[in-house]
């Protein structure tokens, strides 16, 4: 059972019940990177034990990735429009228990929202791999590689390891090519491409003998 106590918005409390809510806050779910690695985690979550919703602090696109990624998920909710007070209480009357900020310091950033505590425990994923100083982010998950242990004295929040940070996601089949390499006024293969490259190179950094 979850038993999650008073919120800093709103001061609501989340009665008990079976399932765990998770809420990821991102404005990068859809065709871009974050979008590409993110796009099967949702689906590989236990129904049984967890509720996932998804703030989405950008644009509302619905291209296939997004939708794919919407699909995944119990909750969907736009709160680009939403100031920061009204989206923190949002958040809270969903009673989320853990909040994931997939942003940090990047493009529509929300920390003012964040800085409302709108979850018990909010933490620092994947988009943004550096701390985000501040008191209201409790944790970054991180791996060895991203955060080596003896970096961990520049973080503000506590470091959560994983065996590895990397996103896993199924291979996407890659469709054939649409024109030729010669249509697109490149050499036959690759590896003449490459080759035709280093000479060029070669070249430009050779001055005359004087």
């Amino acid at each position: 059972m979850i038993r999650s106590g008073r919120r800093t918005v709103a001061g609501a409390i989340i009665p008990q019940r079976e399932r765990l809510r998770i809420g990821y806050m991102s404005s990068d779910l859809c065709n871009h990177a974050i979008g590409y690695l993110m796009s099967d985690v949702f689906g590989c979550h236990d129904r049984n034990r967890f509720e996932i919703r998804v703030y989405n602090i950008g644009e509302r696109n619905d291209d296939p990735l997004q939708s794919k990624i919407m699909s995944q998920v119990d909750h969907w909710t736009d709160i680009k429009a939403l100031s920061d007070k009204a989206a923190a209480a949002a958040i809270v009357a969903d009673g989320v228990d853990i909040l994931l900020d997939i942003n940090g310091h990047t493009n529509f950033q929300r920390t003012r929202l964040l800085a409302c505590k709108p979850a018990p425990i909010i933490a620092n994923w994947l988009g943004y791999p550096g701390t985000i100083g501040s008191d209201f982010h409790d944790y970054i998950i991180a791996d060895e590689f991203i955060i080596p242990e003896e970096y961990e004295p520049f973080y503000d929040e506590k470091v959560l390891r994983l065996p590895l940070l990397s996103a896993e996601r199924a291979l996407y089949a890659v469709p054939p090519p649409t024109r030729s390499r010669a249509e697109l006024g490149l050499p036959r293969t690759p590896q003449s491409s490459a080759a035709s490259t280093a000479r060029s190179r070669s070249r430009s950094r050779c001055s005359p003998a004087g």
